[in-house]
């Protein structure tokens, strides 16, 4: 069968997050979880001995196999991160709205009239800039990108 290590990665606004995930898929194109991650288990532990590299139109078949099973695998895993990064957003947004809030109320209570307009000016600026670096960080942009494929054969 072939082993693979693939890194799950969402880029969104300067944050990133990355998640790895092991795959095994048999000669006969069955995936197998708990296989893989036994395999990968045994890989970091075990020496290793490459006996011969696979190219040309075999190496192409392998990859697209293995590409098309991790886009399947990793669905979930992506699915989970969006929703830690919009329980992410949500907290973040509570925060700064309460902050906001707060400051604006503060400005409010001191100053003369024209300060008071200037500060609360300054301060709708940037909360127009936050919001708008909270909409860009909601956007998140997949990688899905192979480290590792091995093809593995059971000693005789």
């Amino acid at each position: 069968g072939t082993l693979a290590l693939w890194m799950l990665s969402s880029q969104a606004s300067g944050t990133s997050d990355r998640r790895f995930f092991p795959l095994f898929i048999s000669n006969d194109v069955q995936l197998f979880g708990a296989t893989a991650r036994h395999l990968w288990d045994v890989l970091l532990s075990a020496d290793l001995v490459i006996k011969d590299y696979i190219n040309g139109d075999r190496a192409t078949e392998i990859w697209t196999e293995c590409f098309h099973a991790a886009e399947g695998e990793g669905q979930p895993i992506y699915e989970e991160m969006l929703r830690a990064k919009r329980w992410q957003v949500e907290q973040e947004q509570k925060k700064y709205t309460e902050a906001f809030a707060m400051r604006q109320g503060a400005i409010a209570k001191i100053g003369l009239p024209q300060v008071r307009d200037a500060r609360l000016r300054a301060l709708e600026r940037e909360r127009a800039d936050w919001e708008q670096q909270l909409l860009a960080s909601q956007s998140a942009c997949p990688e899905l990108s192979p480290l590792l494929i091995i093809s593995t054969k059971i000693k005789p």
